[in-house]
C-alpha cells in the first residue's frame, strides 16, 4: 500500500503534491515524494521540494504539511488508487524490457531477504491493494513523532541568512 501511496501523493506531475506545490500555488518549482522498500526495515519515506525564487522553505514546508493533513483527513479516492497501480504495473512491464533493471531488482531483493516468488508475486500483491489499506498506510506513515525535516542551501545562500 505504501509504494502505491507515493504514487499517488508524490510521484510525477500527476501527483498530489505536484499539482498542489508547482502548478495551482506555484510556490515550488519542483516536488517529489518517495518510498524505499527494499530496505532490512520498514523503508523509507521521502519528500523533497525546492522553493521558487522568492518563496521562504517555511512556506513551502507548510505547504507539504497541508497536503499531508489533507491526505489523512480526506484519504485517496478509488480513482487515485486504479491510476496508480496501473502505473506501478506498467513499470513492470517495461522494466522487463531492460537487460539491467530485473537483475537489478532481484539481487537488490535477494539481499533483503525477499524471494524470487515474492518478485514475481508483486503485480498481483499491487493489483489487489485497496483504498483502506492507502489510507491506513498514509495514517501509518505521516506521524510527526516519526517525521525528519533538513533543509540543504548552497553557501553563499547559507552565509547571507
Amino acid at each position: 500500500a505504501s509504494e502505491v501511496l507515493v504514487e499517488i501523493f508524490g510521484r510525477g506531475k500527476t501527483s498530489r503534491l505536484y499539482r498542489s506545490l508547482v502548478i495551482n500555488q506555484k510556490i515550488a518549482s519542483s516536488s517529489v515524494a518517495w518510498y524505499d522498500p527494499d530496505n532490512l526495515d520498514i523503508g523509507t519515506f521521502g519528500i523533497s521540494g525546492t522553493p521558487k525564487l522568492g518563496i521562504s522553505l517555511a512556506t513551502l514546508e507548510n505547504a507539504v504539511k497541508s497536503e499531508i493533513s489533507k491526505l489523512i483527513k480526506n484519504g485517496v479516492t478509488k480513482k487515485e488508487v486504479k491510476r496508480a497501480k496501473n502505473t506501478l504495473i506498467a513499470s513492470v512491464t517495461y522494466a522487463k524490457d531492460s537487460l539491467r533493471s530485473i537483475p537489478n531488482i532481484i539481487g537488490q531483493a535477494l539481499s533483503t531477504g525477499r524471494t524470487i516468488s515474492k518478485i514475481e508475486n508483486w503485480p498481483k500483491n499491487i493489483q489487489a491493494v485497496t483504498v483502506n489499506q492507502v489510507n491506513e498506510a498514509a495514517r501509518a506513515i505521516f506521524r510527526k513523532e516519526r517525521s525528519v525535516t533538513a533543509t540543504s542551501w548552497p553557501k553563499n545562500i547559507r552565509n547571507k541568512k
